[in-house]
């Protein structure tokens, strides 16, 4: 019998066999993996303390460590769902005996001042729906006409900005691909330019498989970030997950963001010097 201890000291106390040369977790284990949710694909980081006692912490498909729940809260859940139904089932069948009765009354009472109040509604509302209608026609289409043209006008404007910050390149448009929130072109001088949002703040920077495959990106390594604000760079990891269907910048990606302040909506377009060095321009949002 061993026990799992978990982040929150919520103990679990699960048995181990052997079968020849293997050991398995088994009596108590599904039951864990069921009460926490654990799913395949998730990451379980056990480390054994001794005296047959284990922690445990689990990472969800984002990398990051997720709670878990403890197991008082499976207890009073229960209790509390049996008192709320036998609550709930006393209270419908005094109301079932109680609505019988006063449904016979209210029905003679309610037909009568339903009649009544139904005719003076009606009246008013075909008042009120015509002139609202009348009011809406009325109002002038210079209105839209405006809107439009203001529209027109800060679309050009984001448009010119995006060209002034995409880098210059002698390569075939044919390279250039587009995803959601990315864009990049593959040549003698590749560049990707993404628009980082929350995930990419906190955790980790997806990036496009194809782009990586053709700059030499194809396996774990480290990349060198070179900032073209500050004269110094940056080490980060760069994983390939789920194999090879994955790219990611990780670990000290997180650094090289908080040290220039990066939030959601900022741009940064990363030029390939060669697979593992990396020039990065930031444009804020």
């Amino acid at each position: 019998m061993t026990t799992f201890v978990t982040p929150i000291l919520d103990f679990w106390h699960i048995d181990l066999e052997k079968d020849g040369s293997n050991v398995f977790f088994a009596g108590g284990w599904s039951k864990f993996l069921e009460f926490q949710g654990i799913t395949e694909g998730e990451a379980l980081l056990i480390r054994y303390q001794g005296n047959m006692i284990f922690t445990i912490e689990v990472f969800g498909f984002t990398g990051c460590r997720r709670n878990l729940r403890n197991q008082g809260s499976r207890f009073q859940q229960t209790k509390n769902s049996e008192e709320t139904n036998s609550f709930q089932k006393t209270e419908q069948s005094e109301e079932e005996n109680s609505s019988k009765s006063n449904e016979q009354s209210e029905e003679a009472d309610s037909s009568q001042s339903t009649e009544q109040s139904e005719e003076a509604n009606s009246s008013q509302n075909t008042e009120q729906s015509s002139e609202a209608n009348s009011s809406q026609n009325a109002e002038p289409t210079s209105k839209e006409g405006q809107s439009q043209k203001e529209a027109h006008i800060s679309s050009r404007k984001r448009k010119r900005c995006e060209e002034k910050s995409m880098p210059k390149s002698s390569t075939n448009p044919l390279n250039k691909r587009m995803t959601t929130g990315c864009e990049y072109e593959i040549g003698s001088q590749s560049w990707l330019r993404k628009r980082l949002n929350t995930y990419a703040l906190e955790c980790f920077l997806p990036l496009p498989g194809s782009f990586c495959k053709e700059v030499g990106f194809q396996k774990n390594c480290e990349i060198t970030l070179k900032s073209s604000e500050r004269n110094r760079s940056w080490n980060v990891d760069g994983v390939v997950y789920r194999r090879g269907t994955e790219w990611k910048l990780s670990n000290v990606w997180k650094i090289f963001c908080q040290d220039h302040v990066l939030k959601e909506g900022d741009v940064c377009t990363f030029n390939v010097v060669n697979s593992t060095l990396w020039r990065v321009g930031i444009q804020c949002c």
